[in-house]
This record gives structure tokens, sequence and C-alpha cells, in this order.
């Protein structure tokens, strides 16, 4: 029994509706970036300019 039959709801009869449960998980931000966190982000920015730099130049300057 699902639960829109609990709460006395009817299914129309032949549809092919799928039924999806939604989670909703809430936590309590805080303001504090964790040090490992903020090296982490700020690595993987320089990693992803770094990249893109030298993607650039091996398309304008193909050897």
């Amino acid at each position: 029994m699902n639960i829109q039959q609990r709460r006395g709801w009817k299914q129309e009869k032949g549809s092919d509706v799928d039924e999806k449960v939604v989670v909703v998980v809430a936590v309590k931000a805080s303001k504090k970036i964790r040090r490992t966190a903020l090296v982490w982000a700020l690595r993987s920015i320089f990693v992803f300019v770094f990249l893109f730099f030298f993607f650039c130049l091996y398309i304008c300057f193909p050897s």
C-alpha cells in the first residue's frame, strides 16, 4: 500500500506514474571553511586554469 492509498487518495486506473521519494536533509551552515577544503578548492582552480592555458597555447600555436 503506497502513501496515497493510505491517505485516501484514489489512483486513476491505467496510469503509469512512477512514484519518487524525495528526502531533504538540512544542516546548519558554518562560515568556517576548513583549511584542507580551501586548499583543495584553490588547487583545483589552479589546475583547471593551468590546463586551459596550455590547451589554448596548443590550439593557437600547433607545432
